[in-house]
């Protein structure tokens, strides 16, 4: 089984304990993977198998929201598309959260935190105007980003079928989640013609 890799880095202050840990004591020992993975259930199925989409299939049954996060089609192709979910579950809420949404010229574009970053134009405004290396977001800031919207899309999709009793197929673009951070620069270029560059320490 793979490993999330969040459990190999643990800072200096564990260090010593890291030392006199068994293999299996120092994948525990990494305080960042728990903090953000406190109160979290998982279990692994095989989707290639029908039998792990039989399973998946009776979890979905009892459940009100599933989240994805596959290139579009992936579903589809699996037979859990949001009208197959709604027969299983007529009032089910499917959240997809990929890369660029579910339609339009990037689709089909796979990418993560860092190249999200780059998309969406977040990177642009990232360093310092006389440095020659270009911007980069040093930790996983689209990704948080997504993902709390996410979580808000799920709540107003639980209170509309609270008061409607009807499920909802909501569509995410990661990517367009973090260029509405960029409001400034984007109002900036379109009412005034300037192109922002690397904003280094300052505020707009």
């Amino acid at each position: 089984a793979k490993v999330d890799p969040l459990r190999y880095g643990p800072g200096p202050e564990i260090r010593e304990r890291l030392e006199k840990a068994t293999p299996e004591e120092k994948l525990e020992l990494n305080p960042w993977f728990h903090v953000v993975n406190r109160g979290k259930l998982d279990g692994t199925l095989n989707l290639k198998n029908p039998k792990g989409i039989d399973l998946l299939k009776g979890l979905i049954a009892q459940s009100d929201v599933v989240l994805d996060n596959f290139t579009p089609g992936v579903l589809d192709r699996m037979g859990l598309g949001y009208s197959a979910l709604c027969h299983i579950r007529p009032d089910i809420i499917l959240v997809s959260l990929s890369s660029s949404g579910q339609h339009g010229p990037l689709k089909d574009v796979r990418a993560y935190a860092s190249t999200l970053a780059a998309l969406c134009g977040i990177d642009s405004v990232i360093g310092y105007h006389d440095e020659d290396v270009p911007g980069q977001a040093r930790f996983a800031y689209c990704d948080m980003n997504a993902s709390i919207h996410g979580a808000l899309a799920v709540l107003i999709a639980l209170l509309y079928r609270n008061h409607s009793g009807r499920g909802q197929y909501v569509d995410i673009s990661q990517w367009e989640t973090t260029t509405g951070l960029l409001g400034e620069a984007i109002m900036d270029y379109v009412m005034n013609g300037r192109v922002w560059g690397p904003q280094g320490n300052r505020h707009p």
